[in-house]
């Protein structure tokens, strides 16, 4: 079976045969996939020679975004049938900690977790893949156009449940007539950085009427910019603005949502969160970098001003039903939007071009099988 990833002895990525999955437990599922998506994590993983592949084996196909449809299901599969449209989520829990044995494997204490086209299980860059129904998510019919990007924004959907977890502590509703109702219309957020993750992060913000800044370092006629610009979203070159100033511009900041990977920016802008504000922080940066911080300056602020800052990586199954969730509402409120955010589409084939596409106006590049 064709697929795509990288190998032990070859250099960059590359395409070679792997064995066509069948399956053999009862709770299996067997899934051809339609779509998969190509994210940083992919380029990262080709470009470092971050080669993890399953135990015994010297290949390893990539791909941890997907969708697809049920071909087969075993015997003792309860709520999948064939011609369902799925997605599936990343990763698959060590079966010893209390978070996995409570299907919350993105909270994982062993580390032993294993994660499709990342580390030690094949991805989805190929035709078909085998998958244990407590992994599979399916998706609604009149979201097929848009479902391969479940996975990120799990990733968004789970930072930012956390951030309202943190921030319930204090009295959120902003309209005080109506305390029953959700009113976040007079929280402010700042989002670091337009790829994939910033802008679906911007999109669902928005969704919940917060006002949000995106910093980037794109021209004003830059495609995505463009697209959040028409959903509402304040955008902030970071080229021609002091970021040291930068809440003389938003205001008092309540949630800051890191997803560039940039390490010394994001550093840099903790003491730009407000009061009793809440960083976020989704990028992994690689390599080392050495710089200077005023510590005494960053301390001084994560306590004064009762910040919290915190790490958040991969989604789990919940966090990927409550994505489709809040993808079908930001896709009928913003007209779209996420149908426009999926702005290239390639044939499995094309992979050299499709990974390393680096158009500045791309939001979500995918695959199309």
């Amino acid at each position: 079976m064709y697929a795509v990833g990288i190998t032990k002895n070859e250099e960059g990525v590359v395409d070679f045969e792997i064995p066509m999955p069948e399956i053999k437990k009862g709770n299996e599922v067997l899934i051809k996939i339609l779509k998969a998506g190509i994210c940083g994590t992919d380029r990262n993983i080709v470009e470092h020679k971050l080669f993890d592949p399953p135990e015994g084996e010297e290949k390893m196909c990539l791909g941890h975004e997907s969708f697809g449809i049920v071909e087969e299901v075993g015997k003792k599969v309860k709520f999948l049938k064939k011609g369902d449209y799925v997605t599936a989520t990343a990763r698959r829990g060590c079966n010893e900690c209390t978070s996995c044995l409570n299907n919350q494997s993105d909270m994982c204490f062993t580390g032993k977790y294993k994660e499709r086209g990342i580390h030690k299980l094949h991805g989805f860059f190929t035709s078909y893949v085998v998958e244990d129904e407590e992994y599979i998510v399916k998706v609604p019919k009149n979201l097929k156009e848009i479902a391969v990007l479940s996975e990120p924004m799990s990733i968004v959907n789970k930072g930012v449940q956390q951030a309202m977890f943190v921030q319930s502590r204090l009295p959120w509703n902003c309209n005080i007539n109506d305390v029953n109702k959700k009113d976040l219309s007079c929280r402010t957020a700042v989002v670091i950085g337009a790829g994939p993750i910033g802008f679906l992060a911007s999109c669902i913000l928005r969704m919940h009427d917060i006002a949000v800044h995106v910093l980037e370092r794109k021209d004003e006629n830059n495609y995505r910019i463009k697209l959040l610009r028409s959903i509402g979203v304040n955008y902030i070159d970071i080229r021609k603005e002091d970021i040291k100033n930068l809440r003389n511009i938003t205001g008092n900041i309540d949630i800051m949502f890191e997803a560039s990977g940039a390490s010394e920016l994001a550093i840099n802008l903790i003491p730009q969160v407000g009061r009793n504000g809440v960083y976020v922080m989704t990028g992994i940066p690689r390599g080392e970098l050495h710089a200077t911080f005023d510590m005494n300056l960053l301390l001084r602020h994560i306590v004064r001003y009762n910040q919290v800052i915190l790490g958040t990586i991969n989604g789990n199954r919940n966090h990927f039903i409550s994505s489709l969730e809040d993808m079908e509402k930001a896709e009928k409120k913003f007209n779209g939007i996420l149908t426009k955010s999926i702005t290239t589409k390639y044939g499995i084939s094309e992979y050299k071009k499709a990974i390393f596409d680096k158009n500045p106006d791309n939001i979500k590049v995918v695959f199309e099988m």
